[in-house]
Protein backbone atom coordinates (compact mmCIF):
# COMPACT_ATOMS: atom_id res chain seq x y z
CA UNK A 1 0.00 0.00 0.00
CA UNK A 2 1.58 3.21 -0.94
CA UNK A 3 2.11 5.77 1.70
CA UNK A 4 1.02 9.59 1.23
CA UNK A 5 3.22 12.21 0.78
CA UNK A 6 2.46 14.54 3.75
CA UNK A 7 4.48 17.28 2.16
CA UNK A 8 3.56 20.03 -0.06
CA UNK A 9 4.95 19.94 -3.88
CA UNK A 10 4.37 22.70 -6.77
CA UNK A 11 3.61 22.42 -10.06
CA UNK A 12 3.88 25.33 -12.66
CA UNK A 13 1.73 24.01 -15.79
CA UNK A 14 2.28 25.58 -19.26
CA UNK A 15 1.05 24.91 -22.77
CA UNK A 16 4.59 22.95 -23.55
CA UNK A 17 5.74 21.45 -20.17
CA UNK A 18 5.94 21.58 -16.52
CA UNK A 19 8.20 23.21 -14.05
CA UNK A 20 8.23 20.94 -10.65
CA UNK A 21 9.05 22.03 -6.59
CA UNK A 22 8.95 18.65 -4.76
CA UNK A 23 8.50 19.51 -1.77
CA UNK A 24 11.56 20.40 0.57
CA UNK A 25 13.89 20.77 -2.66
CA UNK A 26 14.82 24.10 -3.50
CA UNK A 27 15.61 23.21 -7.50
CA UNK A 28 13.28 23.30 -10.07
CA UNK A 29 12.90 20.54 -12.00
CA UNK A 30 11.56 20.44 -15.79
CA UNK A 31 8.79 17.72 -17.12
CA UNK A 32 6.66 16.84 -20.39
CA UNK A 33 3.57 17.05 -18.48
CA UNK A 34 1.58 16.74 -14.90
CA UNK A 35 1.04 13.19 -15.17
CA UNK A 36 4.05 12.24 -16.43
CA UNK A 37 5.24 13.83 -12.53
CA UNK A 38 2.00 12.58 -11.13
CA UNK A 39 3.51 8.99 -12.04
CA UNK A 40 6.67 9.64 -10.98
CA UNK A 41 5.82 11.19 -7.66
CA UNK A 42 2.86 8.66 -6.91
CA UNK A 43 1.22 9.48 -3.24
CA UNK A 44 1.91 13.42 -3.40
CA UNK A 45 0.51 16.34 -2.16
CA UNK A 46 0.84 19.23 -4.42
CA UNK A 47 -0.45 22.68 -5.58
CA UNK A 48 -0.96 23.40 -9.44
CA UNK A 49 0.01 26.83 -10.51
CA UNK A 50 -1.34 27.86 -14.32
CA UNK A 51 0.86 29.73 -16.43
CA UNK A 52 -0.98 32.76 -18.20
CA UNK A 53 -0.87 31.05 -21.59
CA UNK A 54 -3.33 28.41 -19.92
CA UNK A 55 -5.90 30.97 -18.41
CA UNK A 56 -8.02 33.93 -19.78
CA UNK A 57 -9.24 36.77 -17.16
CA UNK A 58 -12.46 39.05 -17.36
CA UNK A 59 -12.44 41.82 -14.42
CA UNK A 60 -16.36 43.00 -14.07
CA UNK A 61 -15.46 46.99 -13.96
CA UNK A 62 -19.48 47.98 -13.24
CA UNK A 63 -19.69 47.83 -9.83
CA UNK A 64 -23.74 47.86 -10.40
CA UNK A 65 -23.66 45.20 -13.02
CA UNK A 66 -25.83 42.42 -10.70
CA UNK A 67 -22.82 39.40 -11.16
CA UNK A 68 -22.85 38.52 -7.38
CA UNK A 69 -24.28 35.05 -8.29
CA UNK A 70 -21.74 32.54 -9.16
CA UNK A 71 -23.69 31.05 -11.78
CA UNK A 72 -24.92 34.36 -13.15
CA UNK A 73 -20.89 35.83 -13.32
CA UNK A 74 -19.93 31.84 -15.37
CA UNK A 75 -22.82 32.20 -17.71
CA UNK A 76 -21.66 36.42 -18.32
CA UNK A 77 -18.19 35.14 -18.40
CA UNK A 78 -18.78 32.59 -21.02
CA UNK A 79 -20.84 35.08 -23.43
CA UNK A 80 -17.70 37.59 -23.14
CA UNK A 81 -15.35 34.70 -23.89
CA UNK A 82 -17.22 33.28 -26.70
CA UNK A 83 -17.30 37.04 -28.39
CA UNK A 84 -13.77 37.12 -28.74
CA UNK A 85 -13.00 33.46 -29.05
CA UNK A 86 -15.14 31.50 -30.63
CA UNK A 87 -18.31 28.91 -29.42
CA UNK A 88 -15.86 26.67 -28.43
CA UNK A 89 -15.25 29.08 -25.01
CA UNK A 90 -18.65 28.34 -23.77
CA UNK A 91 -17.62 25.15 -22.50
CA UNK A 92 -14.08 26.44 -21.22
CA UNK A 93 -13.93 25.43 -16.71
CA UNK A 94 -14.77 28.84 -15.30
CA UNK A 95 -13.39 29.71 -11.50
CA UNK A 96 -14.49 32.87 -9.98
CA UNK A 97 -13.64 35.69 -7.23
CA UNK A 98 -16.71 37.50 -5.69
CA UNK A 99 -15.93 39.91 -2.81
CA UNK A 100 -17.55 43.25 -2.39
CA UNK A 101 -16.27 45.35 -4.96
CA UNK A 102 -14.77 42.99 -6.30
CA UNK A 103 -15.64 40.53 -9.32
CA UNK A 104 -13.30 38.10 -11.68
CA UNK A 105 -13.57 35.31 -13.65
CA UNK A 106 -10.78 32.47 -15.02
CA UNK A 107 -11.18 30.39 -17.70
CA UNK A 108 -8.82 27.55 -18.48
CA UNK A 109 -8.16 27.43 -22.34
CA UNK A 110 -5.32 24.81 -23.43
CA UNK A 111 -6.01 22.78 -20.45
CA UNK A 112 -8.34 19.72 -19.88
CA UNK A 113 -9.56 20.39 -16.41
CA UNK A 114 -11.12 16.61 -16.14
CA UNK A 115 -7.95 14.91 -17.43
CA UNK A 116 -5.89 16.52 -14.87
CA UNK A 117 -8.21 15.33 -12.04
CA UNK A 118 -8.51 12.01 -13.82
CA UNK A 119 -4.92 11.45 -13.66
CA UNK A 120 -4.07 12.56 -9.90
CA UNK A 121 -6.65 10.08 -9.36
CA UNK A 122 -5.07 7.53 -10.94
CA UNK A 123 -1.77 8.38 -9.37
CA UNK A 124 -3.40 8.91 -6.06
CA UNK A 125 -1.71 12.80 -6.19
CA UNK A 126 -4.00 14.52 -3.93
CA UNK A 127 -4.66 18.55 -5.58
CA UNK A 128 -4.77 20.84 -3.07
CA UNK A 129 -5.58 24.17 -5.32
CA UNK A 130 -5.49 24.73 -8.93
CA UNK A 131 -4.64 28.66 -9.35
CA UNK A 132 -3.34 31.00 -12.32
CA UNK A 133 0.02 32.07 -11.81
CA UNK A 134 -1.48 36.18 -11.13
CA UNK A 135 -3.43 34.75 -8.47
CA UNK A 136 -0.41 33.10 -6.36
CA UNK A 137 1.82 36.29 -7.52
CA UNK A 138 -0.33 39.09 -5.84
CA UNK A 139 0.19 36.89 -2.62
CA UNK A 140 3.64 36.69 -2.80
CA UNK A 141 4.27 40.41 -3.32
CA UNK A 142 4.10 41.16 0.52
CA UNK A 143 7.10 38.85 1.10
CA UNK A 144 8.50 39.58 -1.87
CA UNK A 145 7.94 43.43 -2.62
CA UNK A 146 6.74 45.13 1.01
CA UNK A 147 6.99 48.36 -0.54
CA UNK A 148 5.06 47.58 -3.46
CA UNK A 149 2.44 45.68 -1.23
CA UNK A 150 2.05 48.86 1.32
CA UNK A 151 1.41 51.34 -1.62
CA UNK A 152 -2.43 51.88 -2.30
CA UNK A 153 -1.82 52.37 -5.71
CA UNK A 154 0.44 49.64 -7.86
CA UNK A 155 1.02 47.56 -10.53
CA UNK A 156 2.42 44.36 -11.17
CA UNK A 157 3.93 42.90 -14.48
CA UNK A 158 4.00 39.46 -14.46
CA UNK A 159 6.41 37.99 -17.13
CA UNK A 160 6.42 34.47 -19.11
CA UNK A 161 8.87 35.14 -21.56
CA UNK A 162 6.73 37.45 -24.33
CA UNK A 163 3.28 37.13 -22.62
CA UNK A 164 2.47 39.87 -19.82
CA UNK A 165 -0.19 39.25 -16.94
CA UNK A 166 -0.63 43.37 -16.27
CA UNK A 167 -2.27 43.98 -12.74
CA UNK A 168 -3.20 47.34 -11.46
CA UNK A 169 -4.76 47.80 -7.75
CA UNK A 170 -5.86 50.61 -5.95
CA UNK A 171 -6.37 49.95 -1.85
CA UNK A 172 -6.02 45.67 -2.47
CA UNK A 173 -9.09 45.44 -5.36
CA UNK A 174 -7.54 44.84 -8.63
CA UNK A 175 -8.89 47.73 -10.69
CA UNK A 176 -7.34 46.14 -14.27
CA UNK A 177 -6.69 42.74 -15.33
CA UNK A 178 -5.64 42.08 -19.05
CA UNK A 179 -2.94 40.10 -20.85
CA UNK A 180 -0.83 41.56 -23.46
CA UNK A 181 2.33 40.07 -25.86
CA UNK A 182 5.69 41.63 -26.41
CA UNK A 183 7.00 42.31 -29.83
CA UNK A 184 10.20 40.34 -28.48
CA UNK A 185 10.98 38.78 -25.15
CA UNK A 186 13.21 41.61 -24.09
CA UNK A 187 13.66 44.04 -21.53
CA UNK A 188 13.37 46.65 -23.85
CA UNK A 189 10.36 45.83 -24.92
CA UNK A 190 9.18 44.85 -21.71
CA UNK A 191 9.89 48.20 -20.66
CA UNK A 192 7.83 50.11 -23.77
CA UNK A 193 5.04 48.39 -22.77
CA UNK A 194 4.72 48.64 -18.89
CA UNK A 195 5.35 52.49 -20.20
CA UNK A 196 1.98 52.32 -22.01
CA UNK A 197 0.04 50.19 -19.63
CA UNK A 198 1.06 52.49 -16.50
CA UNK A 199 -0.43 55.67 -18.16
CA UNK A 200 -3.46 54.93 -15.62
CA UNK A 201 -1.51 54.93 -12.67
CA UNK A 202 -0.20 58.25 -10.43
CA UNK A 203 2.88 59.02 -11.44
CA UNK A 204 4.25 58.23 -7.36
CA UNK A 205 2.81 54.73 -7.95
CA UNK A 206 5.14 51.79 -7.87
CA UNK A 207 5.58 48.57 -10.05
CA UNK A 208 6.43 45.14 -9.77
CA UNK A 209 8.73 43.20 -12.55
CA UNK A 210 8.41 39.57 -12.21
CA UNK A 211 8.83 36.23 -13.95
CA UNK A 212 10.93 34.74 -16.61
CA UNK A 213 12.01 33.70 -19.99
CA UNK A 214 13.01 36.70 -21.63
CA UNK A 215 16.77 37.22 -23.10
CA UNK A 216 17.94 39.94 -20.86
CA UNK A 217 17.14 41.83 -17.28
CA UNK A 218 17.43 45.20 -17.59
CA UNK A 219 19.13 47.67 -17.17
CA UNK A 220 15.48 49.42 -16.00
CA UNK A 221 15.79 53.03 -16.18
CA UNK A 222 12.38 53.75 -15.19
CA UNK A 223 12.88 54.49 -11.38
CA UNK A 224 9.02 52.91 -10.40
CA UNK A 225 9.87 49.50 -11.45
CA UNK A 226 10.47 47.34 -8.78
CA UNK A 227 12.45 44.21 -10.06
CA UNK A 228 13.34 41.26 -6.97
CA UNK A 229 14.75 38.62 -9.57
CA UNK A 230 15.98 38.77 -12.46
CA UNK A 231 13.88 38.48 -15.40
CA UNK A 232 16.14 36.25 -17.97
CA UNK A 233 15.82 33.07 -15.74
CA UNK A 234 14.66 29.48 -17.60
CA UNK A 235 12.21 28.99 -15.04
CA UNK A 236 9.77 30.27 -12.81
CA UNK A 237 11.75 31.80 -9.52
CA UNK A 238 10.50 29.62 -6.36
CA UNK A 239 9.25 32.92 -4.93
CA UNK A 240 6.53 33.44 -7.34
CA UNK A 241 5.07 29.91 -7.08
CA UNK A 242 6.16 28.65 -4.15
CA UNK A 243 3.66 30.07 -1.81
Amino acid sequence: MATRDKRMSHLFLRADGVTAWRAGIDEPVAGESAETWFAAHRGASVRIVLGGGLTRQILVRDPEAPLDDEDTLVAWARHQLAAYHGSGALTWPVATWIAPGQRIACALHGIDLGALRAAAVRHRVRLHSIEPAWSVALRSIGRCMPDLHDAPRHALALVESELVTWVRRESGRVVELTQRRLHSPTSASLAALVAELARSLPDEAPIGLAGYGLADSGPWLDLRLNVPTPLDLASPPSQWVVT
